[in-house]
């Protein structure tokens, strides 16, 4: 995919895409009610950084696929222009009444973790969460949790587009999947990515290397495990990959 003639636009249409696929497939998934999920861009991003976690977890809208008059009003709608969802959502914990207000991510490893190593990339004075951008893999999710395996197989080729597209615009210098390796198996290919870095000492790493430019870092999604040790493995990746010469 060419980055120079990729458009905010070629996202709404590979949405639409995909929302279609997802009724024509209806009855080969188990979850009625679903949701979609974009990427979420920082007011002060700074190109350094995005992290991609698993499942959007229906944070947009929830739709009916079964519905073929619901399909179409969704399809026919507005979709969020690009850069438009920031994460100044992760600022209303506490508050009910706004965005996130009832979700502490203070209290979720993924954004510990993310916020740790948006801090170590960062490179102004300004709060590093808003210095990047965050996406999922899949964009479709119920709003109890992951998409099912079916769901996710469903929806596979066209979140693979969606990611390449979201890279494309956004440019970042660093992709670091807080994902495991059982959810990013099935993405890699398309992206080129492949062993580089010896990792073999390595704890919480899968794979680390560097595709036409961009570091791209593979690693265990992180509750329940070590958060320093985590944050310094993926940091000391990127210095390293850093170092290499240009491919």
């Amino acid at each position: 995919m060419s980055h120079h003639s990729t458009t905010p636009s070629q996202l709404a249409l590979e949405y639409t895409s995909l929302f279609h696929h997802l009724h024509k497939e209806r009855e080969s998934f188990g979850e009625k009610e679903i949701g979609d999920g974009h990427v979420h861009v920082g007011r002060h991003y700074s190109n350094r950084l995005l992290v991609v976690g698993r499942a959007s977890y229906g944070i947009n809208r929830f739709f009916y696929p079964h519905e073929t008059e619901n399909i179409e009003t969704i399809t026919s709608g507005h979709f969020p222009s690009f850069r438009s969802q920031n994460l100044d959502w992760l600022e209303t914990v506490g508050d009910e009444t706004r965005p996130g207000g009832a979700y502490n991510p203070n209290r979720s490893a993924f954004w510990r973790c993310t916020r740790q190593v948006a801090a170590g990339l960062a490179d102004t004075s300004e709060d590093p969460l808003h210095q990047i951008a965050t996406t999922n893999l899949y964009k479709i999710a119920p709003d109890s949790g992951n998409p099912s395996s079916r769901l996710q197989q469903v929806q596979l080729d066209h979140c693979i587009r969606i990611l390449q597209l979201e890279i494309a615009l956004l440019k970042p210098a660093n992709v670091v999947f807080l994902t495991g390796w059982d959810w990013i198996k099935d993405f890699t290919a398309a992206f080129g990515i492949k062993d580089q870095l010896d990792l073999s000492l390595a704890q919480f790493l899968d794979v680390a290397c560097r595709v036409d430019g961009v570091n791209y870092i593979l690693s265990q999604h992180p509750e329940r495990k070590a958060e320093a040790p985590h944050v310094e493995e993926i940091l000391s990746a990127v210095k390293t990959l850093n170092a290499q010469p240009a491919n």
